[in-house]
């Protein structure tokens, strides 16, 4: 999977809701029901197909704590990011690998 160390900043105003939810780690919009930004969660890419940021990366580790969801969704956003660090060969955050059920 490429990466890419770019500067970051959210793309949720640049993207509709279904890219936006699609470049997310947590999407919590009800299956068959349309896209909405708000159940959405964590950014890591630009736009679909784009690089997984590694700065998103970072931010959205930073972030897992401070999340409104249930556990069961901080932990399944946690495993995601952690197999993102392990696709780059690089250690989880504590908090990431916590969250994650390690």
């Amino acid at each position: 999977m490429p990466f890419t160390d770019a500067p970051w900043t959210s793309p949720e105003a640049d993207l509709d809701a279904n890219d936006f939810c699609e470049v997310c780690l947590l999407d919590l919009n009800e299956p068959g029901r349309p896209k909405v930004k708000g159940r959405c969660y964590l950014p890591v890419r630009k736009a679909p197909g784009e690089p997984i940021n590694t700065n998103a990366m970072a931010a959205a580790a930073a972030y897992l704590g401070k999340l409104k969801v249930s556990p069961e969704a901080r932990r399944q956003a946690a495993r995601k990011l952690k197999r993102l660090y392990a696709e780059l060969k690089r250690d989880a955050p504590e908090m990431v690998r916590r969250y994650a059920g390690d």
